[in-house]
């Protein structure tokens, strides 16, 4: 018998409210809500629909069958699956077409191995993070492109002036030529000679072919000797362009791998902490709203599954305390658990976290540094304790 949509792994409400439910499914199950006449962010619009999923409700019973209907036909195929056959197939056929068919059969089904289904919790996510990264390689060219394209236009506004005033410039020696056309006429006359010259000359001219043939070859030089400058140059700019991009990619590489590396010591972790009598230890957090002051904004995303895994609701303030500490302040007041992360913030931050936490009874957690495994340990720390 399938899991129900409010029993299933906690660790899966996120991706299936981001993958198995496209913008207009997500407005149908909002229309069917109390909330139908709000007008939520798209951050708020995800919460919404973890938060219905998790308990049995009408509209989380009309969420499952939805989902249902729309994998129908995957469902009948691998429903007789074993686990491990299903790992094979998961393997086989994850991509981006299939994935919230995968997605969705994976987290309902039942007496799931807790290896594979570690397993397939982790290439979920690792999909997630080449996600990330490809969405942030293609944002970064297009910057490039609008900052070339800014620059484009501004030379074209520049030419376009000065085609203006040449054109005001050629108007007013076509009147200057007007006047003089007259005195021109005056001297028709005493051209003609020099014409009748001039054509002698050019006959002359004619007559030798091969000095001709010379001044032809020797323009079309001059026109190849420019042509190929101007392909220098492109290479050049070409290759300086390729370096920078090379650069760069080498950079989003090593982070990629120092997130993996994260993950995959989180995913050992929450292995040899998983025990048969408590179906997820990151519920004990219970919805507490965790404040991260400061920390990588690289790594914002994941420090929000993180905690979305503790079963916590997620804050956030960049430490930035330049302008007033009123954000900060308000955002403590709101939050249950404040972790403040001493190595990627300001002074005024972490003396601000420490002042009203004291003042408010508040738990707040002075972090050595912002690492992925550094919040969660202490996430796990505080999850212990709670559940003791």
């Amino acid at each position: 018998m399938p899991k129900r949509i409010w029993k299933i792994d906690p660790g899966f409400y996120c991706p299936i409210a981001m993958y198995c439910y496209s913008p207009a499914e997500q407005k149908r199950i909002l229309k069917k809500s109390q909330r139908k006449k709000q007008k939520l962010s798209q951050y708020d619009l995800h919460e919404f629909l973890i938060s219905s999923m998790k308990n049995e409700s009408p509209l989380a019973i009309r969420m499952e069958k939805m989902l249902n209907e729309k994998y129908r036909d995957e469902i009948e195929e691998w429903s007789e699956y074993s686990p491990h056959q299903w790992k094979k197939l998961f393997d086989a056929n994850f991509g981006y077409k299939s994935f919230g068919s995968l997605l969705w059969i994976t987290a309902i089904m039942p007496n799931l191995p807790n290896s594979i289904s570690l397993y397939l919790y982790g290439k979920i996510h690792l999909f997630q993070i080449h996600q990330y990264n490809n969405h942030q390689a293609i944002l970064q060219r297009s910057r490039q492109i609008e900052d070339k394209y800014e620059g484009l236009n501004h030379k074209y506004s520049m030419v376009r002036k000065e085609l203006e005033g040449v054109k005001y410039e050629v108007q007013n020696d076509v009147k200057t030529k007007s006047l003089e056309n007259e005195d021109y006429k005056s001297r028709i006359n005493s051209q003609e000679n020099e014409i009748a010259q001039l054509t002698s000359e050019l006959d002359e001219l004619l007559s030798r072919p091969v000095q001709a043939e010379n001044d032809k070859l020797s323009k079309q030089v001059k026109k190849l000797e420019r042509r190929l400058d101007h392909q220098d140059s492109t290479i050049e700019a070409l290759t300086l362009e390729k370096t920078e991009l090379e650069t760069d990619l080498n950079e989003q590489k090593k982070l990629f791998e120092d997130i993996r590396t994260e993950m995959e010591r989180m995913l050992t972790t929450f292995k040899s902490n998983f025990t048969q009598d408590c179906e997820c230890e990151y519920a004990h957090l219970c919805n507490r709203r965790v404040l991260l002051v400061g920390g990588m904004s690289k790594l914002l995303s994941h420090y929000r599954q993180v905690v979305a895994n503790f079963g916590g609701v997620f804050e956030y303030h960049n430490g930035n305390s330049n302008n007033s500490n009123s954000a900060l302040s308000h955002h403590i007041g709101r939050s249950d658990i404040i972790i403040c992360p001493v190595d990627v913030n300001s002074h005024g931050a972490c003396l601000t976290v420490k002042k009203q936490c004291k003042k408010l009874n508040k738990p707040f957690y002075m972090l050595p540094n912002s690492s992925i495994s550094s919040v969660y340990r202490t996430l796990l720390d505080i999850a212990q304790e709670s559940r003791n």
